[in-house]
């Protein structure tokens, strides 16, 4: 493998993506789970934002709303 100017051998470098998912592995179940529900946390604040928004007949862009679900 070349890495960066270096010959890194192939020993060396599974050592490394051993270590990169240990890294990954981490994450404690509670964690993952907070993690995942923070998300849709987040979208609800938009959307009761743009309705304080337009039940104010305040002006708003709704490309936030669409922006928020298209991914």
């Amino acid at each position: 493998m070349y890495v960066g100017g270096l010959i890194v051998p192939p020993a060396l470098a599974a050592k490394a993506r051993k270590r990169d998912s240990e890294k990954e592995a981490e994450v404690t179940p509670p964690e993952d789970l907070m993690r995942e529900h923070g998300v849709p946390d987040r979208l609800l604040l938009i959307y009761e934002a743009g309705l304080r928004k337009f039940a104010s007949n305040e002006d708003f862009d709704p490309a936030i709303i669409t922006a928020g679900t298209s991914r």
